[in-house]
């Protein structure tokens, strides 16, 4: 009787230890799932100067990488889009009344006078409950065409950045038509300040339709603005590079809260501070020359040497010498007296349009190829 008893309990024993075993099995193979996984995750920090593009360049990854935006994100940018229209007509509005005192070019023609006075006068929770209407747009675009205000837009644009303004003035009639629907190309224009951090994690295949070989990308995206450069700080660890984002197009241009600077210095002082942190001592950079689009027509009429005095006079009109000088100025601040070849970090250049789709996933799968081969060399992955 006794014997039949311990016989049972020795049973139960045996059973109770295989379920362990068995849930033991299923965590160790999670974490090493998990592990795997983590060594083939390429950590991304987006970084860069307020205007500079960067958020851009992250829609374009949600393009690229998932197929599509969703179609809450596209109706929900729409409000932002006519509120970007609203603003910038406003700004303008308000800055041709100060400016035509003192620059004859920038009088408008009775009718966009008239117009111009009443949009000046939107101001504070009027210009928020603005709605733009079609009977309203058809009064701005009016107002834009007109010489005078397109005068005042050349001058504005130095101290305020508008770049997209052109873009959705020439689509108004058909973003403030009822049944207006946002599409990729208005999505990627529109302009909505970042604050705080943000987190995106694709799935992205290294190698062709090798299934076996599927990476994630996470990319952090942190606000541009002085204010938000705190946040920087605490996104410093565990990253694989940074891509540092600048508009070719702003060395005429001043920073949104301060005037009095210049965006090429602000990018360029920002970058030397940054790269001096310990934590990055062995992070590789990849600088994005943003807004190449931009830039290209603009130096043919706007000198360099509005923010470079001493640049070669039969320069000021080069793209090529302007970029090549950018180069030089960005491997001066990262390697910081080392030689390149002795620093245990790289720094890469592209070119870029962040509003061109295809440019940017050319681009990535750049990036992604190298920063693979360089945590494989690294022996990273095990």
């Amino acid at each position: 009787m006794m014997a039949r008893f311990f016989g049972k309990n020795k049973n139960k024993d045996n059973g109770k230890k295989k379920t362990e075993e068995k849930k033991s099995a299923e965590i160790d193979r999670y974490l090493n799932d998990l592990n795997q996984q983590n060594n083939k995750t390429i950590s991304l920090l987006l970084l860069g100067p307020g205007g500079s593009g960067k958020s851009t360049v992250l829609k374009q990854m949600e393009k690229i990488y998932r197929g599509s935006v969703q179609n809450k994100i596209l109706k929900d940018a729409a409000q932002y889009i006519r509120q970007n229209i609203l603003e910038d007509i406003y700004d303008l509005a308000t800055q041709n009344a100060i400016l035509k005192a003192s620059h004859p070019e920038c009088q408008l023609s009775e009718q966009s006078q008239e117009i111009c006075t009443r949009i000046a006068s939107l101001k504070g929770g009027h210009l928020e409950e603005t709605e733009l209407t079609p009977d309203l747009a058809k009064s701005i675009m009016i107002l834009w065409k007109d010489k005078g205000l397109q005068e005042t837009y050349n001058i504005r644009k130095r101290s305020h950045i508008m770049d997209n303004a052109p873009y959705f003035f020439s689509n108004i009639d058909r973003i403030s038509n009822q049944n207006y629907t946002t599409n990729f190309e208005d999505y990627v224009r529109v302009r909505h300040r970042t604050t705080g951090i943000i987190e995106s994690e694709f799935d992205v295949n290294v190698d062709g339709n090798n299934n076996n070989n599927k990476w994630k990308f996470k990319v952090t995206d942190v606000g541009g603005q002085r204010t938000e450069r705190k946040k920087w700080l605490r996104c410093f660890t565990d990253i694989h590079a940074i891509i540092y984002v600048m508009s070719l197009a702003a060395y005429d241009q001043t920073l949104f809260e301060d005037h009095t600077q210049n965006c090429y210095r602000e990018a360029l002082d920002v970058f030397e501070r940054t790269m001096k942190h310990e934590a990055l001592a062995t992070i590789d950079v990849i600088v994005f020359l943003n807004k190449n689009d931009l830039f290209v027509p603009k130096i043919k009429e706007i000198p360099f040497s509005i923010f470079d005095p001493n640049f070669n006079p039969e320069l000021v009109h080069n793209a090529n010498a302007v970029k090549e000088y950018l180069r030089h100025e960005y491997k001066k601040r990262f390697y910081n007296g080392v030689k390149a070849d002795k620093s245990p970090r790289r720094i890469h250049f592209h070119i870029t349009c962040a509003t061109d789709t295809n440019q940017i996933q050319t681009v990535m799968h750049l990036i992604q190829f190298e920063t693979v081969r360089k945590m494989m060399r690294v022996g990273m992955l095990m």
